[in-house]
């Protein structure tokens, strides 16, 4: 899941953190400018990565069917403070959540300037 967090970052967003839980995924991103004048959609950025994801899993356990749910959460920074606290919570939910002792040791983490 992080390769293809990486993969499209720097082609669809800049990727600022993110975090791959066991049932989840957290993300802090900025949309690119998909042509002159527009950026990527949200909602094509998502799709691209659970679509690449799910076929990916698929392809690697031999199986088909469903991977993610429909569903995503997504916010809008209002300031610089609301941006370093979400960035944080990305940053510091693995050990919160009692899988590793500090962010750098989990294997599963990016964020930029890492």
């Amino acid at each position: 899941m992080l390769d293809t967090l990486r993969f499209h970052a720097d082609r669809k967003y800049t990727l600022y953190a993110c975090a791959v839980m066991d049932t989840h995924v957290h993300l802090v991103l900025q949309p690119l400018e998909e042509s002159p004048g527009a950026i990527h959609s949200l909602a094509g950025i998502t799709h691209s990565i659970k679509s690449y994801s799910a076929n990916r899993i698929q392809k690697l356990y031999g199986k088909q069917g469903r991977v993610w749910l429909d569903e995503n959460y997504d916010c809008v920074f209002r300031d610089d403070k609301e941006y370093l606290e979400t960035l944080s919570y990305v940053v510091t939910n693995p050990v919160k959540a009692g899988l590793t002792g500090t962010p750098d040791e989990y294997k599963w983490l990016y964020y930029r300037g890492q």
